[in-house]
């Protein structure tokens, strides 16, 4: 620092200057020092400020992330939680509490920041995360509470007007308790609707569907119970029941009140004839007062009449037949002699009697009787290859033929067969598996390759079912799966093309007709039996196709079949056809060109069955025919049997398809021992191998 004179201006006291002194002058005479002191002080105070403003901010940030992680956490505990989240919420418990999850939202915000002192710079970010967060849980909590609401209203309302419907179902002769269930079904629709938020107009169609099926639901009971009532009742609502609907109601109490008629005058007529036919004469001379479908539900009520007539006197003969015949099994299990002294034959048929009576001689002279070999034979296999017929068999008829413990054990298996019930196959998986591996069913009607073609897989059910019915018996494990790989093989052809053809056909007939499975297998197996070997592919899809187009007469016709063409030399009923239906060669002098039955092969004295149940209505002899017995069926065939040497069916019998009625022989006109078999429908001689053209009767001429 240059040194700077100091110049003393004191004088003495005589006015003579002072001295003159010299001084060496720095910064810190004029407070250099203090002023950095303070400068550095100042520099100081900055940083520190600065540092405070650094640590407010990063204590702002993290009050910003602890907000938005707290928010975050309530949306699980309150929105996510496994059983207390709304949106896990199902029903009543979710069902218009979308505001309350809003309102404990808001109130957890307002808590929080009157806890959290928030700078005023930062109170603005608060609010943006809440309201970002805010609209998530609304628009989250609406969607769930709009959904659930309308599930629960619509569960609850249908309960409700479930509920309701039985209720009216319960009262339906009670006038004031249907009323009241409309209302109530008013109510819960009207309920439903203001739940969801729906218009008056929504609301008024749902109250109109509510009632609507509440009064369908009483009507289809009325109409069920055959209640003519039921007409009142839709006439009086009428307008509340959808129009749509009238004409299925209208056609059904029309059905009902022809029931009704049909019963009264069925039950009217039944009761005041003294036989079937005289019942018959007398609904013919009605005809003409009845509809179509009144004369034919009258026909079918009468005929259930006589058939259950029928059944209650079988049943009431077979009753009396085992009640002497415990009699006769006690006093020769006691070593005594048996006579007709012994029983009771009061109520029995001349045909029961005479064969109770032919027993006791047999006993009296030999003790229990022989099995006759071709009798047991018969039953035998009718037991293990026809068990539904043989179930309903009446066995006192061949008592006479059967020793004690023979004639029980047939006893025993009609027992198990009518206990019996077919496995059911429930598609069983490696059945069905196996089958269609081996024979590759599968892809054929599917609509992706690969796919298990469902036409064989009812089928094969089907078959199973049909297969044990038929044998009366449960098949296990192993029998199972070869009987359902037996029929995989019938629909195996080395085409293809010829296979898929097959099935799509087969396919048409199951959606066409309930129980078409059953007579398509039913046909095969006739088919095959008549012919003596295996149909061929084209056989089979003949027949099926057939089957498709078979009209219900032939259907109802027990023995007629959609058929592959028969020949002569086929086996039919397990005997060789030697003439067909028709026109043919003279076979000796004096015989008919114009064959009206067909002739199957029988040994001298082999006895044969009918081939359909029925009464026998005529046992007579002929010049060309020979001895022969005609058996009405209850649909009016009549099924004639000629050339026996013996009739042993007696007029007015009831005799079961599979029922010995004769000797076969050759009297008449005949080239050799055989049985001739006609049918005669209407009065007209037909076919009995199918519906293959009539032959008035006027055109004369027996078969030989």
């Amino acid at each position: 620092m240059p040194k700077v004179p100091q110049f003393d201006r004191e004088v003495g006291y005589n006015s003579t200057p002072l001295r003159m002194d010299s001084y060496n002058l720095d910064g810190n005479m004029f407070g250099q020092a203090n002023a950095q002191a303070l400068g550095n002080l100042g520099e100081g105070l900055d940083v520190v400020a600065k540092a405070s403003l650094k640590i407010r901010d990063t204590l702002e940030e993290t009050k910003l992330t602890e907000f938005n992680n707290s928010l975050e956490q309530w949306k699980q505990d309150n929105m996510f939680a496994k059983e207390s989240g709304y949106l896990n919420k199902q029903g009543i418990d979710a069902a218009g509490k979308s505001e309350d999850v809003l309102k404990s939202y808001d109130d957890f915000v307002t808590e929080w920041k009157n806890s959290n002192k928030v700078s005023n710079s930062n109170i603005g970010r608060i609010e943006q995360i809440a309201l970002a967060k805010r609209s998530w849980v609304q628009h989250s909590a609406t969607a769930h509470d709009l959904k659930q609401t309308e599930i629960y209203s619509s569960t609850q309302g249908k309960i409700g007007i479930d509920n309701a419907i039985k209720n009216a179902v319960a009262e339906r002769y009670n006038p004031d308790g249907i009323k009241a269930q409309i209302a109530n079904v008013q109510k819960l629709a009207q309920w439903q609707g203001n739940l969801n938020g729906a218009d008056s107009t929504t609301i008024e169609a749902m109250q109109k569907d509510g009632v609507s099926s509440l009064l369908c639901a009483v009507l289809d009971t009325k109409i069920q119970e055959g209640d003519l009532s039921a007409k009142d009742f839709f006439n009086q609502y009428k307008d509340q029941i959808h129009a749509n609907y009238h004409s299925k109601y209208i056609g059904q109490i029309k059905a009902e009140e022809d029931k009704y008629l049909a019963k009264n005058l069925a039950d009217e007529i039944f009761n005041s004839s003294e036989s079937e036919e005289d019942s018959r004469n007398k609904l013919k001379a009605k005809e003409k007062e009845l509809t179509i479908e009144q004369f034919d539900a009258t026909q079918s009520r009468l005929d259930a009449n006589w058939a259950r007539k029928r059944k209650a006197e079988k049943q009431y003969q077979d009753d009396l037949m085992t009640s002497n015949y415990e009699v006769i099994d006690k006093k020769l299990a006691n070593g005594e002699l048996v006579s007709n002294e012994d029983l009771n034959y009061e109520g029995l048929t001349p045909q029961n009697r005479m064969a109770l009576r032919n027993y006791v001689n047999e006993i009296s002279k030999a003790g229990d009787v022989q099995t006759r070999d071709y009798i047991y034979d018969d039953l035998y296999q009718q037991s293990i290859n026809d068990a539904q017929n043989f179930k309903n068999l009446n066995l006192a008829q061949y008592r006479p033929y059967l020793s004690a413990s023979d004639y029980k054990a047939f006893q025993k298996r009609q027992q198990e067969i009518q206990n019996f019930t077919p496995t059911q196959l429930q598609d069983d998986a490696k059945i069905i598996k196996d089958a269609i591996e081996m024979y590759d069913l599968t892809g054929k009607i599917g609509k992706r390759k690969g796919d298990v073609d469902q036409a064989f897989v009812n089928s094969a059910s089907a078959y199973v079912r049909e297969y044990e019915l038929k044998h009366g018996k449960r098949l296990t494990g192993a029998e199972l799966n070869a009987v359902v790989l037996d029929f995989a093989k019938t629909f195996s052809y080395e085409n293809p093309a010829e296979k898929t053809k097959l099935y799509e056909l087969y396919a048409q007939g199951m959606n066409t007709k309930v129980g078409f499975t059953r007579d398509v297998l039913s046909d095969w197996e006739l088919a095959k039996k008549q012919k003596g070997r295996d149909l061929t592919p084209e056989e089979k899809y003949e027949i099926v196709q057939n089957r498709l187009t078979i009209t219900e007469s032939a259907n109802n016709n027990e023995l007629s079949r959609a058929l592959a063409p028969i020949k002569e030399g086929d086996i039919w009923n397990g005997h060789r056809i030697t003439s067909l239906f028709g026109q043919r060669n003279q076979p000796t002098k004096g015989a008919s060109t114009n064959h009206l039955g067909i002739d199957l092969a029988y040994n001298m004295n082999e006895p044969f069955t009918a081939y359909a149940s029925g009464v026998v209505v005529n046992v007579s002899k002929d010049d060309d025919l020979g001895n022969f017995v005609d058996i009405k069926s209850p649909d009016g065939t009549i099924h004639r049997y000629g050339h026996a040497n013996k009739i042993t069916a007696i007029k007015g019998q009831q005799v079961n398809a599979g029922q010995i009625i004769g000797i076969a022989g050759s009297t008449g006109k005949s080239t050799g021992p055989h049985v001739h078999y006609a049918k005669l429908v209407n009065n007209k001689f037909v076919n009995p191998l199918g519906p293959r053209g009539e032959v008035d009767t006027s055109n004369k001429g027996w078969a030989f």
